[in-house]
């Protein structure tokens, strides 16, 4: 992380508190899963690609339907999904603060180029969230039943059996509040910065913006449904 322009403004209260500008960014994705996320991306993409531009082909050309247009424009929903979690998951997000400028800019970036960039103004910015929940899934599998064997550890398989299991994944969430007057509320999530740091990353961030940090603890999100 790079720090620099620090701001000491005089607390009668306590100590000076302490704001920097500063820049921050996701660690890098390897190059092996980008490229094989692109050949799945490219290959899921090209056959809805192809056949919503054929019906769009057809109806210029070939005296095709509006229902073909319809169904073909459709189609291109698919392709554009799958672009787009392909670009949040193997993007980079940073984060820089600028309190001259009063700025908080986080930035969505794939491969050094910039996709989306989202600025707010640090006067705005009000307290630093956050909060995680927990997915279960369940699932079942089938183990064998193995029976005595004098000369092995293993004997032969003799039955089967289903099991029932469960496996627990984290989702921890970090969002930057604030409110604008013309704007109304709103929030930057800076999750993906996070990773692997904890809340010393995530406090030492508040402290140079000049925000609380606030640990929400375990929220689930409306609409989400565990189990």
């Amino acid at each position: 992380m790079l720090i620099a322009n620090v701001l000491e403004p005089f607390n009668m209260v306590s100590e000076p508190e302490i704001l920097q500008d500063f820049y921050i960014s996701s660690k890098e994705p390897d190059i092996g899963p980008v490229i094989v996320g692109m050949v799945l991306t490219g290959g899921f993409s090209a056959p809805f690609l192809f056949i919503a531009l054929f019906s769009l082909f057809g109806f210029f050309f070939l005296e095709g339907t509006v229902i073909g247009v319809v169904f073909s424009i459709s189609l291109l929903v698919i392709p554009f999904l799958l672009i787009r979690y392909f670009l949040r998951k193997y993007s980079t997000l940073r984060l820089q603060v600028n309190h001259n400028e009063d700025s908080i800019v986080v930035e969505k970036a794939f491969q050094n180029k910039v996709w989306k960039r989202i600025r707010k103004s640090i006067s705005e910015a009000q307290i630093l969230v956050y909060h995680y929940y927990i997915i279960t899934s369940s699932f079942e599998t089938e183990k064998s039943i193995h029976g005595y064997s004098p000369i092995s550890n293993v004997g032969p398989v003799i039955g089967h059996v289903t099991v029932n299991e469960q496996s627990d994944s984290a989702h921890q969430k970090y969002h930057i509040h604030g409110s604008s007057a013309e704007g109304g509320n709103w929030e930057l999530e800076i999750s993906k910065i996070m990773e692997g740091t904890g809340h010393d990353m995530a406090k030492q961030i508040a402290r140079s913006i000049g925000i609380e940090f606030q640990d929400n603890g375990e929220i689930v999100p409306k609409g989400l449904v565990i189990g």
